[in-house]
């Protein structure tokens, strides 16, 4: 396949959709600039972040989750609803359980506890290779009153009535994050920290009085057969 205004071959082998994994469509290629190119040349391919929900975005993935999408059943109805208890897969969240609070057909939003550093991040300065090794910040709920200047932190209110914070371009609800997702980058939560539990079970949101019914069980809680 040759492109006409790149003037290059587009070694594109194959394309995939599954309807279980909503919203994405898999093109199997040697990655690299030129497909890239010819990608984000595509209309409805979005370069970068999570765009609305008419984009899409151009993500590499491992051969060995390719081989995973090729194994997986083809159709899989309604497997994250809102209410659903999820893994995060990749990324700072990584390990990290939350629950769906909204589900739409390319992304979903995640309710975690938040891991946001209040310190800025620490770069080397000389070297070869500019790189910084830094541990996830610990996971707690956040507080606005950590913040004596308005600015850092400012309140928003949803059409339902329910109040989110807005800080460093993070959107919180009663201390826990809002993260917007692909399907991809989550699976279904086998089971949770005892702390993130507790944290999810003593909260005052209304939504998880309901949710927190079908909490995962606490992975202290799980034994082998001879214990």
């Amino acid at each position: 396949m040759v492109d006409y205004w790149l003037g290059t071959t587009i070694n594109i082998r194959s394309v995939l959709y599954r309807n279980n994994l909503r919203g994405w469509i898999y093109i199997e290629a040697p990655y690299n600039e030129t497909v890239k190119s010819f990608l984000l040349m595509t209309p409805g391919v979005w370069k970068t972040g999570y765009a609305p929900p008419w984009h899409l975005r151009v993500e590499a993935i491992k051969i060995t989750e390719w081989k995973t999408v090729l194994q997986e059943d083809d159709y899989i109805e309604d497997v994250f609803q809102v209410g659903s208890w999820v893994c995060v897969k990749r990324g700072t969240y990584r390990g990290d359980v939350g629950v769906v609070h909204e589900a739409s057909l390319e992304q979903i939003v995640i309710l975690l506890i938040p891991r946001l550093s209040l310190e800025p991040p620490i770069k080397q300065l000389r070297g070869k290779r500019r790189h910084r090794q830094e541990q996830p910040a610990v996971s707690q709920l956040f507080d606005p009153s950590w913040f004596r200047d308005g600015a850092d932190a400012t309140n928003q209110e949803l059409p339902s009535g329910q109040i989110i914070t807005i800080f460093c371009g993070h959107k919180l609800l009663k201390g826990f994050l809002l993260k917007k997702m692909s399907y991809h980058g989550i699976e279904e939560a086998t089971n949770i920290d005892v702390s993130a539990a507790g944290t999810f079970l003593t909260s005052d949101l209304l939504e998880l009085q309901t949710w927190t019914r079908d909490m995962p069980p606490p992975n202290e809680w799980i034994f082998n057969i001879d214990e």
